[in-house]
């Protein structure tokens, strides 16, 4: 006999099956990534087909049959509707989706497992709330300029910190205390959270065998001790967004590949 079970969870992925059905990859906070068979769901009308789109998160009600979960009821939490209309958003959202979906592949832990699905949820909650208000003194063309310009500096903030607290997350550790300070007076520069502020100077990571500048350490700094919560929170200029998407880059290479 199959048993019954409520959780939460956010689609990962969704795969067409037969001409009504759906198979679902989902990530909870309880159960881990799991595959949901969704009977039925592509029928015109059919009530749980919102629940199966990319990206949404929703409440399951779910039949734990041999080999997979069987979808029984859902809804919705978040949609991200407003995602969907904007491309670029949606590029980076799907990006952020796959990232979580592959990491996550063979990981048992449960406390892992629950902050990859917070980290996930907060990075796209933060993509849905990325809007900029009209302010004064500023023309409206003008403006358009300037919000297309922050939204885009923001959305890759957020994907950027997203791959960096992920791999910190399943293990593969920032370790940004053995150091090698390339500029005297800077002992505090470990203590310092000002990312804001240009400080000359470079320092070598030696884990990761590189050498950032004082304003990417104390960024790096910020990701890595930030809890989720806070972790998006934080404000840079493009070029430190540039030289935070070599270090990624470099990272996931001495990492992953």
């Amino acid at each position: 006999m199959g048993t019954i079970i409520k959780t939460v969870g956010i689609v990962l992925s969704a795969v067409n099956f037969s001409d009504s059905d759906k198979i679902l990859t989902v990530l909870t906070p309880n159960l881990g990534k799991i595959s949901v068979m969704a009977k039925g769901v592509r029928k015109r009308r059919k009530e749980n087909l919102g629940c199966t789109d990319l990206g949404v998160i929703s409440n399951f009600v779910l039949f734990k049959g041999t080999k997979m979960y069987h979808l029984n009821e859902s809804s919705i939490i978040e949609s991200f509707y407003n995602i969907r209309l904007d491309y670029d958003k949606l590029v980076i959202c799907t990006d952020i989706l796959k990232e979580a979906n592959k990491y996550t592949e063979g990981i048992e832990n449960i406390s892992e497992i629950y902050n990859i699905f917070k980290l996930t949820t907060y990075a796209i909650y933060g993509l849905l709330e990325n809007n900029y208000r009209y302010k004064n003194g500023v023309t409206v063309n003008e403006y358009d300029e300037i919000k297309e310009k922050l939204k885009e500096e923001k959305d890759e903030i957020i994907y950027i910190t997203f791959m960096i607290k992920l791999l910190n997350i399943i293990g593969f550790k920032l370790n940004l205390e053995t150091l090698d300070i390339k500029e005297k007076g800077l002992d505090n520069v470990s203590g310092n959270y000002d990312i804001s502020s240009n400080v000359n100077g470079l320092i070598y990571i030696k884990s990761e065998n590189i050498y950032v500048s004082i304003n990417i350490y104390k960024i790096l700094k910020y990701i890595v001790n930030s809890d989720i919560e806070k972790v998006f929170k934080y404000k840079t200029n493009k070029e430190n967004i540039e030289k935070l998407k070599k270090f990624k880059e470099i990272y996931l290479e001495n990492h992953i590949f």
